[in-house]
């Protein structure tokens, strides 16, 4: 599959004072491979996700859970997550 922008992902944690990185979630049946993928969040600029911003991603498929960090974010391309640790 892929992103749908009816389906964002949500911020959880919010950056105080404007500094260090904020903290979201998102669910889908996507395979962290294809979430991790180049530019999966297309419309993450306008959601307001910023380079170093962690991800908690849940595959209701498999039941797996994924912990992120986005590493790039551009105007027309979206948001890129970098997967860092998946579990069981």
């Amino acid at each position: 599959m892929s992103y749908s922008s009816t389906n964002p992902p949500q911020m959880i944690s919010q950056r105080f004072g404007g500094n260090g990185p904020a903290l979201w979630s998102y669910k889908s049946t996507d395979a962290i491979a294809t979430v991790a993928g180049s530019s999966y969040f297309s419309n993450g600029y306008a959601l307001g996700m910023q380079e170093g911003d962690f991800v908690l991603v849940w595959n209701s498929a498999s039941t797996l859970g994924s912990f992120g960090c986005i590493n790039d974010v551009t105007t027309s391309a979206g948001a890129t997550l970098i997967s860092v640790l998946t579990t069981t």
